[in-house]
């Protein structure tokens, strides 16, 4: 359909392949902060038994806090609203995933590094 600017090209990349890149191949400062948090992800700085109990938390409080660091957080009563608190049941999960197969991805040092299917 003719010819696509460098700019529109980036933007169109970084919105449909999270790339957080600009035009002249750097990282934005969102992908600065993304690239941080996955190369903390599932790592502490600083091994401690201790995990942090609040009532509420700001986004910017959880990030600099807790994520950035990968450091454990308990949000008391975080999720109580939400949907799935009713909806997931012990029944309704059996009902739905009883049967499903999935692979748990575990690093070399045996940390949890997500889940894919199991086909893979």
């Amino acid at each position: 359909q003719g010819i696509v600017s460098t700019g529109v090209l980036v933007d169109y990349l970084n919105e449909h392949c999270n790339t957080y890149r600009t035009s002249s191949g750097s990282l934005t400062s969102a992908g600065l902060l993304h690239q941080q948090i996955m190369n903390n992800q599932f790592r502490l700085q600083k091994p401690s038994s201790h995990c942090s109990r609040v009532t509420q938390l700001t986004k910017e409080e959880f990030y600099w806090e807790y994520l950035s660091r990968s450091q454990p957080v308990i949000i008391e009563s975080g999720a109580k609203e939400w949907p799935a608190i009713s909806k997931w049941t012990m029944q309704y999960l059996r009902e739905k995933y009883e049967l499903k197969d999935v692979h748990v991805k575990l690093t070399e040092h045996g940390e949890f590094e997500g889940v894919e299917s199991a086909f893979l």
